[in-house]
């Protein structure tokens, strides 16, 4: 099972403290009858001697580690309005990467309510139940004062709510059964006393998806 985590920082905390006086052993060893005195300076160095030499010594034990990868049965496909008319003689152009693992759309909103549905689709085309999940990484939305990514499920029922003008971390979703799909829409609001004349903000985000339910890393602990 695959499992996401977070990564915690690990704290060292050093407490100093005032030196505190001791008495300095004198040594002696005694050779053939004679008396020799051996100053703990010299104690010192022989010890920080055999350290160094231990310190040169590893242990090494072997490991292999086999990567056999998998297909991505959660995939994006273009919804039922890809391609269709948009506002001001635009397109709702929404655009799949070829493997389906990755998308771009780009929509045209003018004032008051402007709502896209059925714009994109995440498919379960596996049999095995997945957890979804977004991650906003970044967003330039500031002249719409309300902009929403709606989830559905298949039978229409409204499952979750992301703001697009948040960044952050949506929570799990699902889990999303073998052969279901995520209908993804968009609506925006805007005031009338905005200027809107070739404004474009842009929002940057990830779609996560896992058969775990545990907190998945932030984007930017990715390669």
């Amino acid at each position: 099972m695959t499992k996401n985590f977070y990564k915690k920082a690990s704290v060292i905390t050093i407490t100093y403290r005032s030196a505190i006086p001791i008495a300095v052993p004198r040594w002696y060893i005694v050779n053939k009858g004679k008396t020799l005195f051996i100053a703990p300076a010299t104690l010192l160095v022989i010890a920080i001697v055999s350290s160094m030499v231990l310190a040169s010594v590893f242990v090494v034990y072997p490991g292999q580690l086999t990567v056999s990868y998998a297909t991505n049965d959660i995939q994006i496909q273009p919804g039922n309005n890809t391609g269709l008319a948009d506002l001001g003689g635009n397109t709702i152009d929404v655009a799949v990467g070829s493997k389906n693992a990755s998308v771009s759309i780009t929509v045209h909103p003018t004032y008051q309510y402007t709502y896209y549905k059925n714009i994109t689709i995440i498919n379960n085309t596996g049999t095995a139940a997945y957890y979804i999940g977004f991650y906003i990484d970044s967003t330039s939305i500031t002249l719409a004062d309300a902009a929403k990514l709606y989830v559905f499920d298949s039978s229409g029922g409204l499952v979750a709510t992301i703001d697009l003008k948040t960044t952050g971390w949506s929570g799990w979703i699902g889990p999303l059964a073998g052969g279901s799909y995520y209908r993804i829409d968009l609506v925006f609001h805007v005031a009338e006393t905005e200027s809107i004349s070739g404004v474009s903000e842009t929002v940057s985000f990830y779609i996560y998806w896992s058969p775990s339910s545990e907190t998945p890393p932030a984007p930017s602990s990715l390669p």
